[in-house]
């Protein structure tokens, strides 16, 4: 049943020939046996591999939106459709107004400066920054910027600290899901959204992740180090 599930879900991203989301997808396929080793294995090798891969990962992602050969090998054009001239125009604006931005979905607004920018440069009209992480210092400046990222690593740590305490599949959920919605925000960006369902998958992980209590009250007994991170 599942091997069929994984393999219809691989026939569609390779429908949508994207590249990036097969990446993303591969990434984290070579994850999930490591986090599930995060549950018996006191080794600091799995940690390492999993900085290694996804680190890995998400410079291959990175690297196929923006290195030119590699890109003219896809048969994909070089300048990601305008990515790279939205991002240089979305730092250059950035850099005006750091710390605060330009207001919650307020820069790449009908008239907005993000807006104005990309139609003077590109003649195109856009309503993101296809990058998660510009996208939002765009609008909440470097200090929304600061806690979102915080937002991320609590919730993957708290994640890992979860999955050592467990043994079921669907626990691993809030760390592969964070995982995942990292390497997506390289490329694109659902963050602050109205009316997204990643951006409702996220805070759910991140709600999950924060609430998450052992099932049973002795696995806190057997690693009293770790109760603090629960």
């Amino acid at each position: 049943m599942w091997w069929t599930v994984f393999g219809i879900a691989i026939l569609l991203i390779q429908l949508t020939n994207s590249k990036s989301a097969l990446l993303i997808m591969l990434t984290l396929t070579a994850l999930v046996p490591l986090y599930k080793a995060l549950r018996s294995s006191g080794s600091i090798l799995v940690p390492f591999l999993i900085t290694i891969i996804l680190i890995g990962g998400s410079v291959l992602t990175f690297l196929v939106e923006n290195w030119e050969p590699f890109l003219f090998k896809l048969g994909k054009d070089p300048t990601l459709t305008g990515r790279t001239y939205i991002w240089e125009a979305s730092i250059n604006l950035i850099s005006q107004r750091p710390w605060l931005g330009y207001g919650f979905q307020a820069f790449f607004t009908d008239g907005g400066a993000g807006e104005k920018a990309v139609w003077d440069y590109l003649r195109i009209r856009v309503s993101q920054a296809h990058n998660g992480f510009i996208n939002v210092a765009a609008e909440l400046g470097l200090l929304g910027l600061m806690f979102f990222v915080l937002s991320m690593v609590s919730t993957y740590i708290r994640g890992i600290t979860w999955v050592r305490f467990t043994k079921d599949p669907e626990d691993l959920w809030p760390l592969l899901y964070v995982t995942y919605f990292f390497m997506y925000n390289i490329t694109e960006s659902t963050n602050l959204e109205v009316n997204s369902l990643l951006w409702i998958f996220y805070s759910a992980a991140a709600f999950s992740a924060r609430t998450m209590r052992p099932r049973e009250p002795s696995l806190f007994a057997q690693y009293p180090e770790q109760e603090s991170l629960a």
